[in-house]
């Protein structure tokens, strides 16, 4: 994967953010629902669907450590230089 790092967002290259895309859309589904006060309820909803990005209230979640791992690891890296060719006005478009 192609990423370049900007302050704490990660930005992939076109192809990468294509064949997540694609891959999102064979394997993922999301549901909305309208809550008043979202933060009354966000906890049950991570307790229930254990979540393996989310790190907040979710440290027995089977994949937090590889979670947080991989965040410390991708943290201690530091950023990545972007290529002179590509303006900074121009990231994270497609």
């Amino acid at each position: 994967m192609d990423a370049a790092a900007t302050r704490q967002k990660v930005v992939l290259s076109g192809e990468d953010n294509t064949a997540l895309t694609i891959w999102q859309q064979a394997n993922l589904r999301i549901q909305r629902c309208v809550a008043g006060n979202p933060w009354n309820t966000e906890r049950f909803v991570i307790d229930d669907l254990q979540p393996a990005l989310n790190l907040a209230d979710n440290a027995a979640g089977v994949f937090f450590s590889v979670r947080r791992d991989a965040g410390r690891r991708f943290r201690a890296a530091g950023p990545v230089a972007l290529p002179r060719s590509l303006p900074s006005d121009k990231l994270g478009q497609s």
